[in-house]
């Protein structure tokens, strides 16, 4: 990892003169009410979800004006919350979004910048542990619930709490795994991530079994990359292990076709992901029906589309000027590569998501908390409430860094 130098960390010091870090609890609150949606799942209250998102925006604003003294919020996500207003604006007023459309969007960027006044790099594994926490738990109530008869199956797949869609589901408890490879050691990272396996395992979310894989072998290299030896005997062993149990054991090869459906034949390779090529397809024209502002926010819910490519989506629904967002969320991964290596390959399975699924702006956990977690980690600079209300007459000078 990537130490800041002297100078930087002196303008950060002297940038964030007026900035109090808030109390653990905060960071740990923030984290446990931001993981909470598949506990809407669990008592069917999601029909009823923008109460919910209500309710929880309402919560975390009462705690900011407990603690509104600890409020900080870093340049650049006031910058890029003021270019995804543009953005969401000029793309939808000219193509009639209607007002649904706009609470859906704005309430997921409120949601997000409102977590942000909060939580920054310092407070951030506080943050991550009670999502782990909240939504490690939520998995272990789903694998009760599926081994009791309380989750219906269609044609031995395991749907989500009361018949919401097992690619949902899956796509939480992956994102769970990632968060984990990034604050937990392996111990604990092992209870949290075999229960958790399974559970995608159950709901055959391949997509989302990808991600939790690639993770874990990210965990895996970076954890023993300076024991170089011990590591190739590491993945030696496992690969040895893997091909040896496909040679000598049907059962092996079964487990691995049951997991993937490779050979299935409305979900196997033949099947253009599932029909999803189709779909790609129906993006692209609309995409280069609009292909400047796009077709406005809600467009495809308004017809019940789901495009299932993360890029396409955007392309589809704001034009070009998606490529703002997309070089906004490509320059956040490249200041965690610079800062911090280690949860960078954690996160190096996300893109799997993006190629096969279209939550683009969801409340859900899986993008919100990697949204969170990719600004908050760039906050280093936050602009205190203080500062932003009060003028600062002195600063005192930049010292030398701590």
């Amino acid at each position: 990892m990537l130490a800041p130098s002297p100078e930087s960390a002196a303008e950060e010091k002297t940038q964030r003169y007026d900035v109090l870090d808030p109390p653990v609890a905060v960071a740990l609150i923030f984290g446990a009410i931001d993981s909470l949606v598949p506990f809407s799942y669990i008592f069917n209250i999601y029909p009823y979800i923008n109460y919910w998102h209500a309710a929880t925006l309402a919560v975390k604003l009462l705690i900011c004006c407990i603690y509104y003294k600890y409020i900080s919020i870093s340049r650049i996500a006031v910058l890029s919350a003021l270019v995804l207003t543009s953005i969401i604006l000029i793309s939808s007023v000219p193509s009639g979004s209607q007002f649904a459309d706009y609470a859906k969007i704005f309430g997921f960027v409120t949601h997000v910048f409102i977590t942000l006044t909060m939580i920054r790099r310092d407070n951030l594994p506080k943050y991550m542990l009670a999502s782990v926490g909240v939504m490690f738990a939520s998995t272990l109530i789903y694998l009760v619930a599926a081994k009791t008869g309380h989750i219906d199956t269609t044609f031995g797949r395991y749907s989500y709490f009361h018949h919401t869609h097992p690619n949902l589901g899956s796509e939480i408890i992956a994102m769970s795994i990632v968060l984990a490879a990034c604050v937990l050691g392996w111990v604990p990272f092992l209870i949290v991530t075999l229960p958790s396996l399974y559970a995608i395992y159950l709901m055959e979310g391949r997509a989302a079994l990808v991600v939790a894989l690639i993770t874990i072998g990210a965990k895996l290299v970076y954890d023993e990359w300076r024991n170089k030896k011990r590591l190739a005997l590491i993945l030696g062993g496992l690969a040895g292990a893997g091909v040896l149990a496909l040679l000598v054991s049907d059962k092996a090869g079964t487990l691995l076709n049951s997991a993937f459906l490779l050979h299935d034949k409305y979900r196997g390779i033949g099947s253009g992901f599932v029909g999803r090529d189709q779909l790609w397809n129906v993006a692209w024209h609309w995409f280069m029906a609009s292909p400047i502002i796009g077709n406005g926010a809600g467009f495809f819910d308004r017809y019940g589309v789901e495009i299932h490519n993360f890029f396409l989506f955007g392309l589809s629904e704001f034009g070009i000027l998606s490529l703002l967002i997309y070089g906004m969320i490509f320059y956040l991964f490249y200041e965690l590569y610079r800062t911090n290596r280690k949860w960078f390959f954690c996160f190096l399975g996300i893109p799997v998501f993006w190629m096969f699924n279209d939550r683009f702006f969801n409340i859900n956990p899986y993008p919100f908390l990697l949204y969170v977690v990719l600004f908050a980690h760039a906050n280093t600079a936050g602009m205190g409430l203080k500062s932003l209300l009060v003028p600062v007459k002195a600063r005192p000078p930049a010292g030398p860094a701590e």
